[in-house]
């Protein structure tokens, strides 16, 4: 008496292969999600240039409107964006956004009072989250208000991570140096950002 058929396979047979088809299957779904992290972070990373080309328009126009370069936000060259918070040199900037690799970390969940929103933080476009808009500084409300002078040079521009933002903070100008600029995506400040000092 014979307990299996003499051809086809044998449920043993089925369940590697089976098996072997989920590792397969489990491998691929970590290869795709982690090309579509590196998509996002090369999206991000060429908005941030988008952004800054802008800044650097920006700041043409209104040294030759003016007399002298600014940028958005800013009510004179030589006040920080954000007023209230700003930093006061590049190395602090330098120095805190190395460190700040993730919004979610609780070390470094004060560093966003030094920054703003690029295109604001109620817009329909470019929304951020609620629990995230309180991280970052209010949206500046000087003489000179960012958002709508960005609005001049740059359409709104969405972040390709759920909890990403474009953000950004000013060193104003002194006797030595120009402005500078810096800016980078809420989600991971370390991961990309742009200097710019024209």
């Amino acid at each position: 008496m014979q307990l299996r058929p003499k051809t086809g396979n044998s449920i043993a047979e089925f369940a590697v292969v089976i098996s072997l088809m989920a590792i397969l299957i489990g491998a691929g779904q970590v290869r795709f999600s982690q090309s579509t992290e590196q998509g996002k972070t090369k999206k991000s990373a060429e908005t941030i240039n988008k952004i800054i080309m802008a800044a650097n328009n920006f700041y043409l126009d209104k040294n030759l409107e003016e007399g002298i370069g600014r940028f958005p936000g800013q009510d004179k060259w030589d006040q920080n964006v954000p007023f209230e918070a700003g930093y006061d040199s590049l190395g602090a900037v330098l120095a805190h956004i190395n460190d700040w690799v993730s919004y979610t970390n609780t070390n470094t969940s004060s560093w966003g009072q030094n920054w703003v929103s690029v295109f604001g933080k109620d817009n329909a476009k470019a929304r951020i989250l609620g629990e995230h808009s309180t991280k970052i500084q209010d949206d500046d409300s000087g003489s000179k208000v960012g958002q709508a002078e960005w609005a001049e040079y740059i359409d709104v521009m969405k972040n390709p991570f759920q909890d990403g933002h474009y953000i950004y903070t000013v060193i104003g100008g002194n006797d030595d140096r120009r402005p500078t600029i810096i800016v980078t995506d809420f989600y991971q400040p370390a991961a990309e950002y742009v200097v710019l000092q024209p």
